[in-house]
């Protein structure tokens, strides 16, 4: 069984895709009249030319301006996303950090406070007690660790600033 093709299918293809007439091309019109595989093909590529420059007439391309627009408003937005997510991480850590000065200086100050029962509640005695048996445990380490924190706390934001205020 053979499969029917002309050699000269691609010459019949390519002269239709530059819009080819028979009657420019008269050797080429006489072999597409006398074979009825190619006189196939210049039909069908014909039907898909036409199709193609339809839809190509029809096709909404926004400008070039339009489109550098919107790429650059996309990427500002990306960097305005990065600059929100690094800036609620330092917003974490200085809350942390305050969390943790906090507890310092009411470690640092129990003694003193322990002796207002009148004024201190319940939890309050708890939150002492449980202040006052973990400073013990670390009471060497406790304020210059939350000294380093909280300096941490309030230099990281600074450099962030000072480091993205170029962009």
């Amino acid at each position: 069984m053979s499969d029917g093709s002309c050699p000269r299918e691609p010459e019949v293809l390519r002269a239709v895709a530059r819009g080819w007439r028979s009657d420019t091309d008269v050797a080429l019109a006489g072999h597409v009249a006398g074979c009825v595989r190619c006189a196939d093909v210049q039909a069908a590529a014909e039907l898909l030319r036409t199709e193609h420059l339809r839809i190509a007439q029809a096709a909404r391309v926004p400008p070039s301006a339009a489109m550098w627009w919107r790429v650059e408003r996309r990427v500002r937005e990306e960097h305005a996303r990065r600059m929100q997510r690094i800036a609620f991480a330092v917003q974490a850590v200085a809350l942390a950090a305050a969390a943790g000065g906090v507890a310092a200086v009411l470690q640092i100050a129990a003694p003193w406070l322990a002796g207002s029962g009148a004024i201190a509640t319940g939890a309050w005695h708890v939150l002492l007690t449980v202040l006052t048996t973990w400073g013990q445990a670390t009471s060497a380490w406790t304020l210059p660790i939350a000294i380093v924190a909280a300096a941490w706390a309030l230099l990281v934001p600074a450099a962030l600033y000072f480091g993205f205020a170029d962009e």
